[in-house]
């Protein structure tokens, strides 16, 4: 049954815009989003505006919330509340029980608008992942639906309806054909925003021409693509979408009070809602490259070689310290050793809510590590891990060792990538670094390539002593020396030289007037 929604204005609005005092589409800025909040900004656009936003933005985000705090409702009906004191549900923009997760329709939870497998392995639940910036309120049903869709644009439009407790169709929260989802059309500007908020934050500073990764922890940030989350065959296509989306459906009321009670909580600011004039001024000045750097696949050895798989291991059920063997070294790692019930069929299974996250060694390699090339389980997300090493063994240690040389971070794939050494080490450590508090990881194989004999210095296995000097000579034919003249010359002379605010309370207080009003004007027919 399809349920009525009735959404009735405020009457003081209802004459304000009647009579032609205020317009629907002009909400005043604020002194925060004029003032002094953007004072550092002072690029025009392309690559120097880009640069500029993200090192603002990641220097003012003082407060990194956490998963918890986005399903409170101390903080969700700051940034989301509907117009009779529930929640406001992002994809249908109608009001929302705020009846927290039970999976049944009317019910609600938390939305990454970019998806968390679609991240790049950067966000759990902390980080990019509990940004409230980023997530949203979404009926349970229309969330379960969505599922980790790319946005694109559908052909054949197939609705996904917001659904009440009573199974009500409420309206329509989208369209989804395969794995494409299409957002309502009163939305899309809103997700355009968000994505390129996502994109700019917490893209590391390198990626988008900033300075500074700001107060965040080094593990937000990496590599973002646009294509990551939009159904696009290239950068500069998805570009084009979402600069469609942005410019067809303008920044609202709505979205101003949202970004004024986050900024509120967390320190900082989408800037495309407060200047919306900056998306055109960066991405229509910016060449896109396409493809966008990635991590470089494996490279094939040239050394000696040792291979770890889960039948390396000496499996006990469920998850402890497994020891290891392969090719002469060994060691441990705390990983899934199946049950019963549920087999280890996935490779080498880790897990961040685990006590330990890591696999390392505790026998040497014969000779000097010159690379380890990791490949992530089939069909299984990409996860980032990072490479140590070190010239003494690696025990057990609760969460993960963080002593020898760090090689740096890589996000492990399918296809597998490579960390080239050239250190003397004997010893090597992966530590899983997935943000956030929970998230598998599924590795297939670990090849670890070593020095061969054949590259070492060669060494001459039997030198030969030089011929014995006479110390003191016998001249066999003497000769008389020539006649000393007793007066010489003076040689010639030799050497060398040597030269040489937010917008104070009245601003609040107008924005909380005209919630409701812009709640009920949003949807669009």
């Amino acid at each position: 049954m399809r349920k009525t929604v009735k959404r009735a204005l405020p009457l003081a609005l209802a004459l304000m815009i009647g009579a032609g005092a205020l317009s629907v589409c002009a909400f005043p800025r604020t002194a925060a989003a004029e003032g002094d909040y953007y004072a550092p900004i002072t690029a025009t656009g392309g690559e120097e505006l880009l640069g500029q936003l993200h090192d603002l933005i990641t220097t003012t985000h003082t407060h990194y919330t956490t998963y918890e705090d986005c399903k409170d409702p101390a903080y969700v009906k700051r940034t989301d509340p509907g117009p009779n004191g529930q929640l406001m549900e992002f994809y249908a923009q109608a009001e929302l029980s705020a009846k927290w997760q039970s999976a049944a329709s009317g019910t609600w939870n938390r939305e990454h608008v970019w998806c968390q497998s679609l991240s790049n392995g950067l966000w759990g639940q902390g980080g990019g992942g509990s940004d409230l910036l980023h997530i949203r309120p979404t009926e349970s049903r229309v969330n379960s639906a969505r599922n980790n869709d790319k946005y694109g644009e559908v052909s054949s439009r197939t609705p996904i309806w917001y659904r009440d407790a009573e199974n009500n169709e409420i309206a329509v929260a989208g369209y989804s054909v395969g794995a494409v989802f299409e957002p309502i059309d009163s939305v899309k500007g809103d997700v355009a925003r968000i994505v390129l908020y996502v994109y700019t934050h917490y893209n590391s500073y390198n990626n988008v021409y900033g300075t500074t990764n700001g107060n965040g922890k080094s593990s937000y940030f990496g590599t973002l693509k646009f294509t990551n989350i939009m159904s696009a065959d290239s950068e500069s296509e998805a570009v084009a979408l979402l600069l469609k989306w942005h410019e067809s459906d303008p920044v609202d009321g709505l979205e101003l009070a949202r970004n004024e009670a986050a900024c509120d909580i967390q320190g900082n600011r989408n800037p495309f809602v407060d200047h919306p004039e900056y998306v055109k001024a960066i991405w229509e000045n910016l060449s896109m490259t396409d493809p966008d750097p990635v991590e470089p696949g494996p490279t094939e050895p040239t050394g000696e070689t040792i291979t770890i798989t889960l039948s390396s291991f000496d499996l006990t059920n469920g998850y402890g310290f497994k020891r290891w063997s392969a090719g002469g070294i060994g060691g441990i790692a705390f990983l899934y050793g199946g049950s019963d019930s549920y087999p280890a069929n996935k490779g080498m299974q880790f897990n961040k809510s685990k006590s330990s996250y890591y696999i390392a060694s505790d026998l040497p390699t014969k000779r000097a590590i010159k690379s380890v090339t990791v490949k992530s389980f089939k069909g299984e997300s990409d996860r980032p891990w990072k490479l140590l090493t070190s010239d003494s063994p690696y025990g057990q240690v609760s969460g993960k060792p963080t002593n020898g040389t760090d090689c740096g971070t890589k996000t492990v794939t399918e296809g597998g990538v490579t960390w080239t050494l050239d250190g003397e080490d004997t010893y090597f450590a992966l530590t899983y670094e997935l943000s956030g508090k929970s998230g598998a990881a599924y590795l297939d194989s670990i090849i670890v390539e070593y020095e061969s004999e054949e590259e070492l210095p060669p060494v001459d296995p039997d030198p030969v002593d030089p011929e014995p000097v006479d110390p003191d000579p016998v001249d066999p034919d003497p000769v008389d020396p020539e006649p000393v003249d007793p007066d010489p010359a003076e040689p010639e002379p030799f050497g060398f030289g040597c030269e040489g605010t937010i917008g104070g309370a009245g601003a609040a207080v107008f924005a909380a007037a005209l919630l409701a009003a812009a709640v009920a004007i949003r949807r669009k027919p």
